[in-house]
């Protein structure tokens, strides 16, 4: 986990890792980092982890009722494809517990374990599971 910026920090974890996943908010902002994530993996592939894999991209954020996030989370697939990464099927829908954890200082399944945003993270981590068993990682 490292903080929305590409610093040093982003860098080096990029450098100690195999894989990458890169969260992404339904918004205009997430769309427009996604290339300058994408070129800082590449530099990283180049002179420090050519192991380094970009697993895909989590849609954070995402309000399903919301044509503007269903049209932005249609272009960061676009820009993952583009990226030759996937985009992953869930959704981190936008939660109000996700916040209240974070406040608490606690992970939502502690917080709120029957929460759409813990249910939603379930969904994830069996889908990086199931990424994993078909890489074999």
């Amino acid at each position: 986990d490292c903080p929305p910026s590409l610093g040093v920090l982003s860098v080096n974890a990029l450098t100690a890792s195999d894989y990458g996943i890169i969260p992404a908010g339904a918004d205009a902002f997430s769309l427009q980092a996604l290339e300058q994530i994408h070129d800082t993996a590449q530099a990283v592939q180049k002179y420090t982890n050519k192991e380094l894999q970009i697993m895909g991209v989590l849609i954070c954020r995402y309000s399903g009722r919301s044509i503007l996030s269903r049209e932005l989370a249609e272009m960061i697939g676009d820009k993952a494809q583009e990226m030759g990464t996937m985009l992953f099927n869930t959704r981190i829908r936008e939660n109000i517990s996700i916040k209240e954890a974070q406040q608490m200082q606690q992970d939502i399944f502690t917080y709120a374990p029957r929460s759409n945003g813990a249910v939603d993270y379930r969904n994830f981590v069996q889908e990086v599971l199931s990424y994993g068993n078909k890489e074999n990682i």
